[in-house]
């Protein structure tokens, strides 16, 4: 309902630019208040190994939903008017809210904790550099997938018609890779992060040197939706291990998550802006992957250390 409220504000004013300020931060809010409460509620009914897997699940399926609806809004947008596109978006929204009321699993309620002592979570310093590492994993990703279509149309030379393909591509290994990383996040968060960040390193340095070779750059695109936000399920395991899975940690990581894309985004289109050229966001975005991996070592010597000690745990 709060969806279809901010949409009677837009029908009244037109694209008045407070209303869209105000259209944008409620959806922000409510978007991040969900996030956070779904990640919490879908770890609840699992053991602890299947936490990974739970989370991946929920991540899946935002993703599903960005692929099919992106295209579906802009389509309806095209032919039926923008006002349209909103009200489509309301409307499933609300059939989504219903269908949860009835089908969400009843949980026992946890106990209360106080603001203060959700609060109190937050003064943990590793949680931050936790949070630190999940920002320039997202930035890495965005700074570069924001300009991947100028970059494929002028730089690669991809037509009109073509530019579709490399997309699906990437939006395919998005869910394989998500679903690889569900599966093992739970037990190996810092493995795969460290992996992970490795790994957006190589493909996009080298998509910097070689973004005007048609195959490579589709590789390229192939090896960063797959290790990119696919990452998404470790970052929040290993959240919830520093944190206990405290649903406004949850919360605060999704919003944490949103400003690696609009940090990652704008470091991009400013090295545009700057007159470096197309191609430098990937190297932003490669240089942010290096930095996320820099404040992922404390964790990974610790790992590495004590690996057979917390493999023992987690499997009991």
């Amino acid at each position: 309902m709060s969806f279809l409220s901010q949409l009677k504000c837009l029908e009244r004013w037109q694209i008045h630019i407070p209303c869209w300020w105000l259209q944008g931060s409620l959806q922000g809010a409510v978007a991040g208040a969900f996030f956070g409460v779904a990640l919490a509620i879908c770890i609840e009914p699992v053991s602890d190994q299947q936490r990974g897997w739970a989370i991946s699940v929920v991540l899946a399926g935002i993703m599903v939903g960005t692929i099919l609806g992106l295209p579906m809004a802009n389509l309806i947008g095209i032919y039926a008017g923008w006002r349209k596109s909103f009200w489509t978006t309301s409307v499933l929204a609300t059939i989504a809210g219903i269908i949860s009321t009835f089908y969400i699993p009843i949980i026992p309620k946890p106990p209360v904790m106080s603001l203060r002592a959700e609060l109190s979570h937050l003064k943990n310093l590793k949680l931050w550099r936790v949070f630190s590492t999940s920002l320039l994993i997202i930035g890495a990703t965005f700074a570069a997938f924001t300009y991947f279509t100028p970059i494929l149309k002028e730089v690669s030379g991809y037509s009109d018609d073509m530019i579709a393909s490399p997309f699906i591509l990437y939006g395919s290994a998005t869910i394989i890779g998500n679903a690889v990383v569900g599966k093992l996040s739970e037990r190996y968060p810092i493995i795969i992060l460290t992996i992970g960040l490795i790994s957006l390193t190589v493909f996009l340095l080298p998509f910097g040197l070689f973004a005007d070779k048609k195959p490579l750059a589709a590789l390229s695109l192939i090896g960063i939706g797959s290790v990119g936000v696919t990452m998404n399920p470790a970052m929040v395991a290993r959240v919830m291990r520093t944190a206990n899975g405290r649903p406004l940690v949850n919360t605060v990581h999704t919003s944490v998550i949103t400003l690696g894309v609009v940090i990652g985004s704008f470091l991009g289109g400013l090295s545009i802006s700057l007159g470096w050229g197309l191609k430098s966001p990937l190297w932003i975005g490669g240089c942010m992957a290096l930095i996320g991996l820099m404040t992922l070592l404390p964790d990974f010597r610790h790992y590495i250390k004590n690996r057979d000690k917390e493999n023992a745990v987690i499997t009991e």
